[in-house]
């Protein structure tokens, strides 16, 4: 008679168990989900950061071997809004091998507006001015219902991740204008 009791009460708890998970699994889907979709826009911000910040890195150490920064004069000028990839431009590998695994990150390079101070440095570069990297990538919403809380509109799907880094350049005396 004993074994039979054990027995009902046994079947009994395996199915409050189960009743319990069923009741408990889906709101642990949706955090975990969540928390996942939080972690890939983090992860995109600090992806986008170090590359913002290597790409202007690059860009203030080599003022010359750069067209990123010419005003004009000969040679292929780049200028202000320059996009990667630019050929020759050292910025645009540094912020590729700095971009992690973000593979649609835009990149944009503004020069300083006027011609430095520096000496030593021919009068179309800008030996001493600034030089910003701004570099951004459309993070994917991929669970429905986070997207008016996350997403840049209504109705959108992508929330855009965006680092701009402004550094000084280095004057032409201090780099031999490489």
């Amino acid at each position: 008679m004993r074994a039979v009791r054990q027995r009902r009460r046994a079947r009994g708890q395996g199915a409050q168990s189960m009743l319990e998970f069923a009741l408990i699994a889906p709101v642990l889907l949706v955090l975990v989900v969540g928390a996942a979709q939080l972690g890939a826009i983090l992860y995109a911000g600090v992806s986008v950061a170090s590359a913002a910040h290597d790409g202007a890195t690059v860009a203030s150490e080599q003022p010359i071997t750069s067209g990123a920064y010419k005003l004009g004069g000969p040679g292929v000028v780049v200028g202000s809004g320059a996009t990667c990839p630019a050929s020759g431009n050292p910025v645009c590998p540094a912020v590729a091998q700095s971009q992690g695994l973000l593979t649609t990150a835009a990149t944009t390079i503004s020069p300083g507006s006027t011609v430095g101070t520096g000496s030593g440095c021919h009068s179309d570069w800008v030996p001493d001015g600034y030089v910003t990297v701004t570099v951004s990538d459309d993070v994917p919403i991929f669970v429905p219902f986070l997207n008016n809380l996350l997403a840049n509109s209504a109705g959108s799907s992508v929330r855009t991740i965006s680092t701009t880094v402004t550094m000084r350049v280095e004057p032409c005396t201090m780099t031999a204008g490489k």
